[in-house]
């Protein structure tokens, strides 16, 4: 038996590497750019320009000054080097002197960089041009009028660096001043030289209300926030909005946990027209994704320190591969099984009772090839072990040859009484061979695809675990738990409305008794009939009273006449409660937590639907508004199409 399996196993992957060989991934070189403190690290990056007319010089503890310089130097070409206050290090004047620079911009008053540094510049026959302002809000406003006339900008924190650094390379790519404010309050000179400017058309203000309040936002021109729940989140959010303007000469690391050794880094970054990516211990899953798909044609991974700031296995642990990313739904069986085996040769995605439980670097590896001429393709090995008899897996396998795209599908049962019944061999079913017509992947995971063969109805799979590419993939849950999932399962709610009475006058099949049976379903996990009297035949009689109390812990204004007129005729006025007999239609489509944000009191949730497969409905961006009490319950306000 064991001799018939490997057989089989030996023929299936036989006949997928001859006729259709698996994407081989890029493996990149990798780069420290390092010295033994900050100032020889900044020279060590320095370096790479080989030979330079110019240089800028920032003081090593102050990070504002070096990150808004960013575009400046690479308005000229310049390295950026640090300093300390009063004396510059032995390293940064080698490599001042190595470089054969002329001409060195000092950002910063002479608080900051004293003139000694400035002497000490002149007497190596350097000239010198400082910027500066009476603080580093100011400095940066100075630093921008260097650059030629913008019609963007970039806004970030001043108390924080982690912002600034991960939009510093692209402000200076594409020639854009950086502009340092505090939380609550428009510095005076900055107020005063946007106001001097005509034809902004985007201002890209980097991290949420508690970050830069909408105070100062509603003063700025043309206003786009970017956001993410983390530096980690903001700085992958930063990189995918402009990734198009990045080129494949390679990508930047640095520690997310201090400035020091990635200030000169934005310029390095910049000259390459290359990403900057912020590592830890455990680097978000976001992060390992797009890093892993940036690696497919690259040359070089840059790191912006020694190993004691971005240590070698945090770099193993970012390289591309396909281990089991949510071990949570892996068993022990399934993990030993030929076909488990089979499908990590195969770096297939695999599923299990719906979970995603690999990494989404197949998935963007094969979704970027399909734009060349390459042949490739893109297993997906699904295991149903729950609610089934026998349990089985079945195998989805899309591929292109000749620049046409096909589907074709594979499956098996387990069979009881074998040593592992995760043995079988998914066999192929000749019949099930389909020519793709188009093929996408959404932003939430999901292949979409079409085909004739199939009656050109869109199917979808979902290939990327959600958790992977939301980091706060748990607390969306968690709102649609709490806050959605009750309030969306009547599709009556699927509407514009600032009020209950609103909710019923636009949407005359709405049934407020649907709901309530929502309620008590989703939020007491039990029918009706076990908390109130039931008669024969099914029948429940739920007082008008009961229902009413329980709507004024979710809304104000339910009022009992409401209530009556959308009971479809079961109300009994004798017993003054609603007779019910059950009877709801299908699954309703599921909401998914696009973004939110919780201040005053106020929560707000920007959602979209999911049908029944996981992939979004086409009906736009629903915004819900929830008041939160003193004593800790909440009231739906409003809810409005975007």
């Amino acid at each position: 038996m064991r001799k018939k399996i490997l057989a089989l196993i030996v023929s299936f992957i036989l006949i997928f590497s001859f006729t259709l060989p698996a994407y081989a991934l890029n493996s990149p070189s990798t780069t420290r750019l390092t010295g033994n403190d900050e100032y020889a690290t900044s020279s060590a990056i320095a370096q790479q320009w080989g030979e330079s007319d110019y240089a800028v010089l920032t003081c090593g503890n102050n990070f504002p000054d070096a990150l808004s310089a960013a575009p400046l130097a690479k308005k000229y070409n310049a390295p950026i080097l640090l300093t300390a206050n009063n004396d510059l290090s032995e390293a940064t004047k080698q490599t001042l002197m190595s470089l054969y620079i002329k001409h060195v911009f000092i950002i910063g008053g002479s608080g900051i960089i004293s003139f000694d540094v400035e002497n000490q510049l002149n007497s190596m026959n350097i000239q010198t041009t400082r910027i500066y302002g009476k603080d580093r809000y100011d400095t940066s406003v100075q630093v921008a009028k260097q650059l030629d006339t913008p019609g963007q900008f970039v806004v970030c924190t001043g108390t924080d660096f982690a912002d600034a650094l991960s939009i510093a390379p692209i402000a200076a790519i594409k020639q854009i001043p950086i502009l340092f404010v505090p939380r609550d309050s428009l510095p005076d000179s900055t107020r005063s030289y946007l106001s001097s400017l005509t034809g902004i058309t985007t201002t890209y203000v980097v991290g949420d209300s508690n970050i830069i309040s909408d105070k100062i936002v509603n003063q700025l021109p043309y206003a786009e926030r970017i956001t993410g729940s983390d530096q980690y989140g903001r700085n992958i959010a930063i990189n995918q909005k402009f990734d198009y303007l990045f080129e494949e000469n390679g990508v930047c690391l640095t520690t997310g946990n201090n400035f020091t050794n990635a200030l000169t880094g934005a310029a390095f970054a910049a000259k390459m027209t290359a990403p900057v990516f912020f590592v830890k211990e455990r680097t978000p899953s976001a992060t390992k994704t797009y890093y892993q798909q940036k690696l497919n044609n690259l040359n070089t991974v840059y790191v912006f320190g020694d190993v004691g700031v971005v240590p070698d296995r945090i770099l193993n642990n970012l390289s591309v591969n396909n281990e089991v990313q949510f071990t949570e739904y892996l068993s022990g069986e399934i993990q030993e099984s030929v076909s488990f085996n089979m499908a990590k040769q195969l770096n297939a995605v695999v599923i299990i009772n719906g979970e995603v439980i690999t990494p989404g670097n197949t998935v963007n590896s094969f979704m970027k090839n399909l734009k060349t001429s390459k042949d490739i393709d893109l297993f997906i090995f699904n295991y149903h072990t729950k609610d089934t008899s026998p349990a089985f897996i079945t195998v989805t396998h899309f591929y292109k040859k000749d620049d046409t795209l096909y589907l074709q599908t594979y499956g098996a049962e387990t069979e009881e009484g074998t040593a592992n019944p995760w043995d079988q061999i998914p066999t192929f079913d000749s019949s099930s061979i389909c020519k793709i017509d188009s093929l996408t992947l959404n932003p939430y995971g999901f292949i979409l695809y079409t085909s004739q063969d199939m009656g050109s109805v869109e199917y979808s799979q979902q290939v990327i675990n959600q958790r992977e590419l939301f980091d706060d993939m748990n607390e969306r849950f968690r709102l649609s738990e709490t806050y959605l999932n009750i309030f969306i399962g009547n599709l009556g709610l699927k509407n514009e409305w600032d009020s209950p009475a609103e909710i019923t006058e636009k949407n005359p099949f709405f049934y407020w008794f649907y709901l309530f049976e929502d309620i008590y379903t989703h939020k007491m996990g039990g029918r009706l009939d076990a908390y109130f009297e039931a008669k024969d035949g099914g029948w429940v009689v739920v007082p008008i009273s009961s229902i009413q109390e329980t709507f004024a812990q979710y809304f104000d204004g339910v009022t009992r006449q409401m209530i009556i007129d959308s009971s479809q005729g079961w109300y009994n006025k004798e017993l003054d409660a609603v007779v019910y007999g059950g009877g709801r239609g299908g699954e309703p489509p599921k909401p998914f937590v696009v973004s939110y944000e919780e201040k005053d009191q106020t929560l707000t949730i920007n959602y979209i639907f999911l049908d029944v497969s996981g992939a979004p409905v086409n009906d736009g961006i629903y915004r819900l508004i929830i008041e939160f009490k003193p004593d800790g319950s909440f009231r739906y306000r409003s809810n409005k199409l975007l």
